[in-house]
């Protein structure tokens, strides 16, 4: 059964992801100390919760992007598309120099 509204309206988990989206590299200390400043007690494991659940959501966008310019490429297969990039990236003398070619090619 889904848990009500809190009394006072605040939404605990919008307000951590509110901090965690203006600055990533905060830390849960510093979160739980802000937010409690402002009046509003948090547990931290509600924030590495809410951390780990966006890093979730930020890689299950990354691979359905992949896959999605594969089908443009013609490549049905996203699995094929990765293997010939790392073929690639082999041939330019690994993926960092492929990343630096490909930045460059952009500009």
């Amino acid at each position: 059964m889904p848990r009500r509204a809190k009394r006072n309206g605040v939404n605990k988990s919008a307000l951590v992801r509110e901090q965690l989206t203006t600055n990533p590299k905060i830390k849960v200390r510093e979160i739980v100390e802000a937010l409690g400043q402002k009046g509003v007690k948090i547990q931290p494991s509600l924030v590495y919760f809410l951390r780990s659940d966006m890093k979730r959501k930020a890689r299950k966008q990354a691979r359905l992007r992949a896959v999605q310019s594969g089908v443009k490429a013609g490549i049905p297969n996203p699995a094929e598309l990765v293997m010939k990039v790392k073929m690639l990236g082999r041939e330019a003398g690994g993926l960092g120099n492929l990343k630096h070619l490909v930045d460059v090619l952009v500009e």
